[in-house]
């Protein structure tokens, strides 16, 4: 089949699309490469989570942009009627007083007495009424409703293989061009993988309409990154003039009221451009084009978007790099809205680094470097360089420009939750919808009666854990391009920014805070332009907390692979009473190791760093190993907790086939690792609850982290080791060109011929169906 192609909608993906070791907020499932279709179940469910109901009325008032009042459409339906009746006519004899033509009747009646009758003729009638509206409606905006029921997307992100029946494009003819729609016409799961791969690929988005039509019912949905919401249905055959409210609303709406971000704007050649808003004392912004995407992650959630990374260049007003040309990264994260941002977050730790070297008893003094000095060598030396010099201030990666953004819409108080949104049946003709159960959100007036259809709701307020807190759209420039640790040339260059690591993190403790996700994504290096060596930076600090502290902890981040045990299973560690697979977390009090409390603590950050070692030692040095993915897999995977294999590494100690898979170069290292373990776990089950808060305590785990580097850093044993090199992936190899195209790709379905295949999007089968039941 012939494929059209559109020009490149985006930059080039420098990683896959599924990377491991960005950020997320909490753990969750990744779509990969799979195709969208095929996932449209589990990105159902996991949307459930995320979606709530909402009447009409509420809807239209707290989500959608401003609706024309009922007088102004039939004025403009007046006009249409005169000079087009295919599209409206006069209701005479009727409720209403102007009908939608071809539309007196529902879509299954339709097709029950009009045997010739297809979706895309029955439909495409949507199109030229949506082409009337922007005739008539006075003001309009850059889009133009399309019917497109037999084309199939495609774009740059793996897995887009969905259909939409109907969008709201750009000034391009949607046939043609991959334009991604404001809304969508189609069923509900149809509508999920659709929507879903829009908010993945298009970066000029905050939020997205959809629109589905089953049978003569409309519903009108919101996605945004805190939360979604379906509004009630309504029949756009007894409702014609709600229909076309809301197509108009849809059509004249400024392009941030239906969710474009003002700060990015496409450019020609699908080249995206971000302008750095002025801040300060600024008289005018800086503009940037977007090269690469660097990093991100396809979730299975709206909401489940984790930070996405560009290297980008900056341009003058004529879109033309400056010179010298340099690249710059800029990050893309959600936050809460009363969060503080990474800015502020690391201003306030350096600030408290600072007050830590100007102690007046000393910093050597501080409880957490008490071990320090009785070990063999006077440790506080490694912190002493940092400290008098000011130059901790380096070992963390600086955003030189910020951007934030205004929270987004908050859920409406008056939603109400269904845990079936995605599966209920399609409404029978001239029927209501199904609206399942579930529980509402905020209403103190559970039998309120909706405005639309006098039916009453149902449901109780919605637990604390459903709060949906809003969030804001964050941008952070940072002038250093730096590369992660795992794609360091040598084992040598890994290990010392390693221990430039470490010592950054220690420096953190002294100053009450704890960074939270560790990972391969989050400890960088830049190469020193005078002496060539690399230098570390600690980033996204955005999920660092105080510890200790007092108030409840917020759901731990972090990447699986890297995740300390305790936080990734949520439960305190248990010895292994046998070698029978007993469960290693406990569900109840079950002797005197049990702690009732799992905060994020030091140890924790350390434990993340040993996963981290074993990862980089194991995997990522250039060499061959016997063991195989599966083995790898079980140890190193994305589970919700974590895997009986790897809780066995932890506990028990590597099994001989990992340990024989280390590069024999390595064994010190390995050797070394192990030792790390062993003093992890003997601390984990010898720290006494009433110490956990107590700093002190972790004095002893921390000295040992250090001194591991001064056993490895011998020169008789860095010899045999440092040289290694690193494994280079594939996809970072040289290219020569970088294809991203976007096409629409033909592909057969309800046409008339008589030869179709019922899909998922076909709204006559599914409600025919449900009629028959």
């Amino acid at each position: 089949m012939s494929a059209e192609k559109s020009p490149p909608r985006g930059p080039p993906h420098t990683v896959p699309v599924n990377v491991k070791g960005n950020s997320p907020r909490q753990m969750r499932e990744q779509v990969g490469e799979d195709k969208q279709t095929t996932r449209r179940i589990d990105i159902g469910r996991r949307m459930v989570e995320e979606t709530v109901y909402c009447e009409l009325d509420d809807f239209t008032d707290h989500y959608f942009p401003t609706l024309p009042s009922v007088d102004e459409v039939e004025t403009m339906l007046s006009k249409i009627a005169k000079e087009d009746n295919t599209v409206v006519v006069n209701g005479s004899g009727s409720e209403q007083k102007y009908i939608l033509a071809g539309f007196n009747l529902t879509p299954v009646q339709a097709k029950a007495s009009q045997h010739n009758i297809t979706e895309n003729k029955h439909f495409g009638k949507i199109e030229h009424l949506g082409h009337k509206i922007r005739e008539h409606a006075g003001k309009r905006n850059d889009f133009t409703l399309q019917a497109i029921p037999t084309k199939h997307l495609a774009s740059n992100i793996a897995g887009c293989n969905f259909q939409m029946d109907a969008c709201l494009t750009e000034a391009h003819d949607a046939r043609k061009h991959g334009r991604i729609p404001i809304a969508d016409i189609a069923n509900r799961l149809q509508l999920l993988s659709s929507i879903l791969h829009i908010m993945n690929d298009d970066i000029r988005r905050n939020f997205i309409y959809g629109v589905t039509i089953e049978n003569d019912r409309v519903s009108l949905w919101y996605f945004s990154r805190t939360h979604s919401v379906k509004a009630r249905s309504f029949s756009f055959v007894k409702e014609p003039i709600k229909f076309v409210q809301v197509l108009t609303a849809l059509l004249t709406a400024d392009r941030d009221k239906l969710g474009y971000d003002n700060r990015i704007s496409m450019l020609s050649g699908g080249k995206f451009f971000y302008k750095m808003p002025p801040a300060g004392k600024q008289t005018s912004g800086r503009c940037f084009l977007l090269k690469e995407i660097v990093s991100e992650v396809r979730a299975l959630r709206v909401s489940g978007r984790t930070s996405r990374i560009f290297k980008v260049v900056e341009v003058d007003c004529n879109n033309e790099a400056l010179k010298p040309e340099k690249e710059f990264v800029l990050k893309d994260v959600w936050i809460k809205a009363g969060a503080l941002t990474e800015a502020q977050i690391q201003a306030e730790i350096l600030s408290k680094i600072k007050e830590f070297s100007e102690r007046p008893e000393g910093w050597r003094s501080h409880p957490l470097l008490s071990a320090f000095d009785d070990a063999e060598t006077n440790l506080t030396d490694a912190l002493a360089p940092l400290l008098e010099s000011g130059a901790y201030e380096e070992l963390f990666l600086k955003a030189t420009a910020e951007s934030i953004g205004e929270p987004c819409i908050a859920v409406h108080p008056e939603a109400w939750d269904s845990d079936d949104i995605f599966m209920l049946p399609p409404p029978s003709a001239g029927g209501d919808e199904a609206l399942g159960s579930g529980q509402r959100i905020g209403s103190t007036n559970p039998g309120r009666v909706s405005s639309s259809t006098g039916t009453p709701r149902h449901g109780q307020p919605l637990s604390a854990t459903r709060a949906f807190k809003p969030r804001k759209r964050c941008f952070f420039l940072y002038d250093d391009v730096c590369e992660r640790v795992s794609r360091l040339p040598t084992l040598g260059d890994v290990m010392d920014v390693m221990h430039q690591a470490t010592l950054g993190l220690i420096l953190m403790f002294c100053a009450g805070w704890v960074h939270r996700d560790i990972s391969d994504g989050n400890i960088l290096a830049i190469r020193d332009a005078k002496t060539q060596e690399w230098r570390v930076r600690i980033s996204d600090l955005e999920y660092a907390r105080k510890f200790p502290r007092d108030e409840p902890a917020s759901p731990d981040p972090g990447t699986p692979f890297f995740m300390p045990l305790e936080i990734h299973g949520a439960e305190p560690l248990v010895p292994f009473k046998s070698s029978t697979s007993k469960k290693i977390f406990s569900e109840t009090a079950c002797g005197p190791f049990i702690k009732p409390k799992q905060v994020h603590s030091y140890q924790h950050e350390l434990e993340a760093l040993w996963w981290l070692w074993v990862w980089l030692v194991l995997l990522k040095t250039m060499h061959d190993h016997p063991m195989d993915s599966e083995a790898i897999s079980h140890i190193f995977n994305h589970g919700e907790k974590p895997s009986m294999q790897r809780l066995s590494a932890f506990l028990k100690g590597f099994s001989a086939t990992v340990l024989n898979s280390f590069h024999p170069d390595t064994h010190e290292i390995r050797d070394g690792l192990d030792i790390l373990r062993s003093s992890l776990l003997a601390e984990y089950m010898d720290r006494p609850e009433e110490k956990l808060d107590d700093i002190s305590s972790y004095s002893l785990i921390c000295a040992v982290f250090v001194t591991f580097f001064d056993k490895i850093n011998e020169p008789s044993l860095r010899d045999t080791w440092a040289r290694m090199p690193m494994k280079r992936p594939a996809h970072l190899q040289p290219l020569l060109a970088v294809k991203n195209e976007v096409a629409l790709v033909e592909e057969q379905r309800d046409d008339g011929s008589g030869n179709v295949e019922a899909t998922s999007g076909d709204v006559f089968a599914a409600a025919a169906e449900a009629e028959v039941r």
